[in-house]
């Protein structure tokens, strides 16, 4: 959900920032780029912007975040930067001119920053501060002859304000005294991620004294913030990169970044290079001209060199070293004793030094980490840099960009925006703006059941200038709101007016605190109505008191639709007064042993009665908003299969005469009865296909459709049915015989076909007369809803016959009947 919120955060943003301008751009053939794309201005939008930056220190990491630090700093304890004020976080003012935009940043991250850690496990020293910073970034043509020298300190600018360096330390080895000073003799120059990693936090991020954040290699959390095939998985407090989600989801000695390996895409623009050129993340298209080809990491062009001493020199590096110009940059220059560098050992292993690495022509990216290719922001092809890792997302060489860029340095950090004609501002945080509310669509909520506001339904608050406690009122006409504050970042919030779980309440908190809130907002509805008006507004906490637009919306309650919670028989017209004769509600002649079969079953015997009046009676009770008075025959449909000729089920519709009754709470647990009556022996040897139909007076959102069979005095049954079939025999003429003149036993005694209450000759006699009957086959019901109606049969009486005859095991018990020797007299 938290996903859901910042991309619509993002896209509300744009929308605010496209409705105060108009710029025309086309993508023009980028050798010669003379304008300020839209590219450009777009890419500087991030989720979090207009949050408080905030940072864990190392003194207390228990403390959680902190929008001032360092805090509780030991006696004695000395640290460079830090912030004393809260400031906001990312791009806080972006403008533009012909030719360039302007990026007004503080250098602070809006995703948690820290903590940093020294070699020896303290606090390390430098602390990130508000560098108030103005860089200027100008696209720029390709390709180029002239090539741009990247130095020390900032050398490219990523779009959440945040600064890359170079691939250095600033230290270089010096061959006259044999160590790595600042300065050197800078021809093997150590890297920032072999000397300094410790000091990264987990966005791989640390600051020089003066404070400026910045990043040396691959930034997972930015990188995660943009969505960018990556994602955070930790266990403890602390989740850094969301700004909606701080405390909630892990970060901390167990978190840790990783790449995805399935449904990857491109990745998104991290940053501008100082020759204007934007950096993407690790994740481009395989052929750089088709955008439909796989999306693949990108290999770097470097590799370690395969070396046992450091005399000689790799050709990218001469190019670039004060050395030699006029080398290939695969190939190797020999040093001067002078240049050697230091020996290779546990010391200084290889990889130490840039110029440890070698390049290898021919793979995705050229000498200076960048291709031109296809990108989604470019479909006509642009030269961008790529970040470098390898399989398991650690950093690869030479990571962003080597030390030179591919074009002449034309953007950079200047003091103001003269120079270059009229300057439109975009956005600026420090402008007092109104909160925006949004997130809630059409809603439709059963009557007494809750409504939880998430997906395209997700209320939340955004304000690009967010005051350090901003308010949002909720007020429903009927029914109730509420919203978890047990959340650690939720909990931040609180109920300043009316109270949680009733009809109207403020929520107080920094913007943060409430989208936490908000993920968990709740309304309740009452158990009667039809529609509820929901109204949402927000109060920036401000001196202006500026109010948010009103979001107004119609909850329409509806009733739950009806469910069969029961189906059974009865044996109507019985005549024992312990059953009774099945007049109003037929509680004491339902056979609690018989259960409907239902769709996809196969039949077993307690699908079946053996009833002598047939299938005369069935109750149907119905849970939910029905209209029970209107429920008659119309709200029904029967078919009916006799089994015999027929040996697949053959159900044809039928019409049987039915009164239909209601008893309203007479059902099982207070539930709707419905009682359907038959006439007598309408319904007998065969299987009732019952079809309750959806509509107005039901209530049910779908058809029901059940079945029950009757094979009239059938007293022995088994289960599976014997031979797929039931045949009455010997078998139930000896099982009645021998129970004669004994008490029924109950309503679902198989013995007491009349169901009188005892078992008497009319039972036996019953079951004689019909020796030799066979009236029901098994079958699976179809899983779906309906079978098809049967056709007039167009079988031959041959067939029948062929049929009836398959199976003589009736036959042979009918010839050993009374029945049999009545019949020898008989003339047919």
């Amino acid at each position: 959900m938290q996903s859901l919120s910042r991309n619509k955060t993002k896209r509300r943003t744009r929308a605010q920032l496209n409705s105060g301008r108009h710029l025309l751009f086309e993508h023009l053939e980028h050798r010669n780029l003379m304008a300020v794309s839209s590219v450009l201005l777009d890419s500087w939008q991030l989720a979090g912007q207009g949050q408080f930056a905030q940072v864990i220190s190392g003194y207390n990491v228990a403390a959680g975040p902190s929008t001032t630090w360092p805090t509780n700093v030991p006696p004695g304890a000395t640290f460079n930067g830090g912030n004393a004020t809260p400031a906001i976080a990312d791009v806080q003012k972006l403008s533009y001119s012909d030719n360039y935009a302007y990026i007004n940043t503080a250098n602070l991250s809006s995703y948690v920053m820290g903590p940093w850690f020294a070699a020896n496990g303290n606090t390390f020293i430098n602390f990130p501060s508000n560098s108030n910073a103005l860089y200027r970034i100008r696209e720029s043509s390709y390709p180029n002859t002239t090539r741009g020298s990247i130095g020390n300190g900032a050398v490219a600018v990523a779009v959440n304000g945040g600064s890359f360096f170079n691939n250095g330390d600033a230290f270089s080895y010096r061959t006259s005294t044999g160590t790595d000073v600042n300065g050197g003799d800078g021809i093997w120059n150590r890297q920032a991620y072999f000397s300094e990693r410790v000091t990264f936090d987990h966005a791989l991020a640390h600051q020089p004294g003066q404070g400026q954040s910045h990043y040396h290699v691959n930034p997972p959390a930015l990188r995660a913030q943009l969505n960018d095939n990556i994602d955070y998985v930790g266990t403890t407090n602390y989740f850094p990169y969301d700004p909606q989600v701080l405390l909630t989801s892990g970060q901390g000695p167990d978190g840790k970044y990783v790449e995805r390996t399935t449904n990857l895409k491109h990745s998104p623009i991290l940053g501008w290079a100082f020759d204007g050129k934007p950096i993407y993340g690790p994740y481009g298209y395989s052929n750089p001209t088709d955008p439909n080809s796989a999306i693949r990491r990108m290999e770097t062009g470097f590799q370690l060199r395969s070396i046992t001493n450091r005399t000689t020199y790799p050709g990218w590096a001469a190019q670039i070293a004060p050395i030699s110009a006029n080398v290939a940059p695969d190939s190797v220059y020999t040093l001067a004793t002078t240049q050697y560098g230091p020996a290779i050992n546990a010391a200084n292993p290889l990889g130490k030094y840039g110029e440890d690495y070698e390049f290898v022509p021919g793979r995705d990216l050229d000498q200076y980490n960048g291709r031109f290719a296809i990108t989604p922001e470019y479909p006509q092809g642009v030269y961008a840099y790529y970040v470098t890792i390898g399989s398991t997302g650690d950093p690869v060489f030479p990571y962003v960009f080597g030390r030179q860029y591919e074009g002449p340095v034309n953007s950079g950090r200047v003091n103001d925006t003269g120079g270059d004609g009229p300057v439109t501002v975009l956005f600026d945080v420090s402008i007092n703006t109104a909160p925006v509310i949004s997130g809630v669509n059409a809603v439709s909520v059963q009557t007494g059941s809750s409504f939880a506001f998430s997906g395209a339904n997700l209320v939340s608050i955004f304000d690009v200038d967010a005051a350090t406690s901003e308010s949002i009122t909720f007020t429903v006409t009927t029914g109730t709101l509420s919203v978890d504050l047990s959340g650690a970042l939720a909990g931040g919030s609180t109920i300043t007016a009316g109270a949680n779980g009733s009809s109207s309440f403020t929520l107080t908190g920094g913007i943060s605190q409430l989208n936490a809130a908000l993920t968990s907002l709740t309304y309740s509805a009452p158990n009667t109505g039809s529609t509820a008006t929901l109204t949402i507004q927000a109060n920036d906490g401000s001196a202006s008191n500026n109010l948010s637009n009103i979001v107004t919306t119609t909850i329409t309650l509806i009733a739950p639709a009806s469910s069969i919670v029961n189906r059974q028989v009865f044996y109507h017209r019985s005549t024992s007064s312990a059953f009774g004769n099945g007049s109003g509600n037929p509680t004491t002649a339902t056979d609690p042993l018989k259960v409907p079969l239902l769709p996809g079953e196969t039949t077993t015997t307690a699908n079946y009665t053996n009833y002598s009046r047939g299938l005369n009676g069935l109750v149907i009770d119905v849970a939910g908003s029905t209209n029970l008075a209107g429920i008659s025959a119309a709200s029904f449909q029967f078919a009916t299969w006799s089994a015999f000729p027929d040996s697949t089920p053959n159900f044809e519709t039928v019409t049987p005469t039915v009164t239909v009754s209601t008893f309203a709470g007479g059902g099982l647990n207070g539930s709707d009865r419905v009682k359907l009556e038959f006439d007598n022996n309408a319904i007998q040897n065969a299987w009732l296909r019952v079809t309750m139909l959806a509509d107005a007076n039901t209530g049910l959102a779908t058809n029901d459709v059940f079945y029950f069979g009757n094979a009239r005095f059938d007293v022995t049954p088994t289960s599976p049915f014997p031979s797929a079939q039931v045949t009455i025999n010997a078998f139930d003429v000896n099982a009645i015989r021998a129970r004669q003149g004994q008490t029924s036993g109950g309503i679902s005694s198989v013995y007491d076909v009349d169901r009188n209450g005892v078992v008497n000759a009319f039972d036996t006699n019953a079951v004689r007369a019909n020796l030799g009957i066979a009236s029901l086959r098994s079958f699976t019901a179809p899983s779906s809803l309906q079978m098809g109606l049967a056709s007039s049969t167009t079988n031959s009486i041959s067939s029948k016959v062929d049929e009836i005859f398959a199976d003589t095991s009736w036959l042979e018990a009918f010839q050993s009947s009374d029945n049999w020797n009545r019949l020898k007299g008989r003339r047919l």
